[in-house]
């Protein structure tokens, strides 16, 4: 430090001054960074599992909609009421089908991407099943349609229901996991910019 000690004193103020200036900017590089990457993370718990659980509950629930009208269109008779119950089916099937593709477009990891992987061609069954059975009530083969809805098509309702299970159960566990990675994130960074602050200004102090 024997050079410092034989600079002038302007030279050693500016010098003090510059010092304390990239301190400063080192802790302001420090926050940012660790904002940077807890916003990050934040941001990928919303789309990928937060989202997630909405889009998948909204689907599931236009699926119970849709099988709800499945039935009525088999016990009523009059034929306006049954084709109000058929646009309902259809348009429920379509608002589940624009759920799951958000659901889709929102996959981040394999593992969801898996289980959506499992549940898509399920869905195409169930929609197939359920066109097949709206011709058949048009078509006035009501005992048909019945045995296909009510029989025929319980081993693709009941894995549908179990994949849904699956979505949320795995979406939830999901959140629950990058909500405390999150929270040690957080809990790291504050550490970091503690210290960081304490060493700034004990080297102020000191120049």
């Amino acid at each position: 430090m024997r050079w410092f000690y034989n600079l002038r004193i302007a030279a050693k103020l500016m010098c003090a001054f510059m010092i304390i200036a990239i301190i400063a900017g080192v802790i302001g590089i420090v926050g940012v960074v660790n904002l940077k990457s807890i916003n990050k993370e934040d941001t990928a718990l919303y789309q990928g599992n937060t989202l997630g659980l909405q889009n998948a509950g909204e689907a599931n629930g236009l699926f119970q909609r849709a099988r709800i009208n499945s039935v009525k269109i088999l016990i009523v008779e009059d034929e306006s009421q049954r084709s109000e119950f058929i646009d309902k089916m259809n348009e429920h099937i379509a608002n589940a089908e624009r759920e799951l593709k958000n659901y889709e477009d929102g996959i981040i990891d394999e593992s969801d991407r898996l289980l959506f992987s499992q549940l898509k061609p399920l869905w195409e069954d169930y929609k197939s099943i359920i066109q097949n059975a709206i011709g058949l009530v048009k078509a006035d083969k009501i005992e048909e349609a019945e045995k296909l809805l009510l029989e025929d098509s319980t081993p693709t309702i009941e894995a549908l229901n179990d994949l849904f299970n699956k979505l949320f159960e795995y979406n939830t566990l999901a959140a629950k996991e990058k909500a405390e990675g999150n929270s040690k994130l957080a809990d790291t960074a504050i550490n970091i910019m503690v210290v960081v602050i304490v060493i700034g200004v004990i080297m102020a102090i000191s120049l």
